[in-house]
């Protein structure tokens, strides 16, 4: 903290009218990355694209998943005569099955998943 301190009152003290001005500038911008320790101090994971990437992951294995245990239930309707994707959506609600995401299943939700 003190080698901070020391870098913040060099910048004090700086005169934006000399010459040299942005070169010292830059000079303690760096001194003062190195003294918050090497990263400019910033804050959160370091490691945020992988565990970004593992949580897609996981939910897209998650949801097909969801959609393999859907799809026989839903060729199973289209055998009892369901024949649209609207008609799924109804029999799907009055059957109480949930989709992941929403109040009510819509005739959308049907057709992706068939189609992955």
């Amino acid at each position: 903290m003190r080698r901070l301190r020391n870098v913040a009152r060099a910048v004090q003290e700086l005169d934006p009218a000399q010459p040299d001005f942005r070169d010292r500038f830059l000079v303690l911008q760096e001194q003062a990355a190195t003294a918050l320790g090497g990263d400019g101090g910033r804050k959160g994971n370091p490691y945020l694209a992988e565990a970004r990437r593992r949580a897609g992951a996981k939910r897209g294995a998650e949801a097909e998943e969801r959609r393999n245990k859907l799809r026989p239930i839903i060729a199973k309707l289209r055998e009892e005569g369901f024949s649209s994707y609207r008609q799924i959506a109804e029999a799907l609600d009055a059957r109480g099955i949930k989709p992941l995401h929403a109040d009510r299943w819509s005739a959308e939700t049907v057709r992706n998943i068939e189609r992955k």
